[in-house]
């Protein structure tokens, strides 16, 4: 996918008025993937740990 792909199906999405925050992350998704080779990505992870805490 390209950026430009990218924008032209967000578009179509958001125009259609019934789209909601998560109909996005796959194309935000497909984009990563396109873009940056071998990137793990995890839409909202069952259990994250290891993360700093203050």
């Amino acid at each position: 996918m390209t950026i430009a792909q990218y924008i032209e199906t967000v578009n179509k999405r958001y125009t259609s008025g019934i789209s909601r925050e998560h109909l996005y992350r796959g194309d935000f998704e497909n984009l990563f993937r396109a873009l940056i080779k071998g990137v793990e990505i995890t839409n909202e992870p069952a259990k994250v740990t290891g993360l700093w805490q203050p």
